[in-house]
């Protein structure tokens, strides 16, 4: 999980459009899985602990580094797709 996050902060800023949509798109995929199974451990055992905390905790940072990104002056391309990013259900 921190190598996806530190993936996905690494190419905020890429020109290419496609690239960027099926970045978005597989980053969409992996955080709904991720959605379902901290769920799903929370409504058998009614609390998060080991990996799924670490990975609640990757999810803090992702969302913490994206709104960092989302400053005045920053480029389009970093702009929009942190926006996008916050947008995924």
């Amino acid at each position: 999980m921190a190598s996806a996050v530190s993936f996905v902060m690494a190419n905020l800023a890429v020109d290419s459009a496609s690239f960027r949509q099926h970045m978005l798109a597989d980053l969409r995929t992996m955080l709904l899985r991720c959605r379902d199974s901290l769920v799903l451990q929370v409504r058998r055992k009614g609390r998060l602990e080991g990996a799924s905390e670490a990975v609640a905790r990757q999810l803090d940072d992702l969302v913490e580094a994206v709104f960092a990104n989302c400053f005045p002056g920053a480029n389009y391309q970093r702009l929009t797709t942190c926006l996008q990013v916050n947008y995924i259900p």
